[in-house]
């Protein structure tokens, strides 16, 4: 969550083959009468800071990963059981409406 609350940033990676990415929320309002949050648009990772969950090998790694922001909001850091990347946030995000795996929402009901 960016320090003003009006962001949310949520990693994603969705197969083994697949860019990870941090998709970008609008926290300061929801989509007309739902409780899901606009997206923004998301941000290409080049590398993943863990692991991709599968079940057969499970046991040997940690697909979790931790993120935290910059106290200036312009800087996420992903720590992972892999790596641990500094990601610049960029004043220009990739569409999510381009993307074609969608993202129906941030929070649980």
């Amino acid at each position: 969550m960016s320090r003003d609350g009006s962001r949310l940033y949520s990693y994603a990676q969705y197969r083994a083959d697949a860019q990870a990415r941090v998709y970008v929320f609008d926290t300061s309002q929801a989509v007309s009468g739902t409780t899901d949050l606009p997206i923004l648009g998301f941000i290409p990772l080049a590398d993943m800071p863990s692991c991709h969950y599968n079940p057969s090998t499970y046991a040997k790694c940690d697909p979790w990963i931790g993120m935290a922001i910059s106290d200036d909001g312009q800087t996420l850091f992903l720590a992972g059981d892999r790596k641990f990347i500094v990601l610049p946030v960029p004043s220009a995000l990739a569409s999510a409406a381009a993307d074609k795996r969608t993202v129906l929402r941030a929070l649980p009901r």
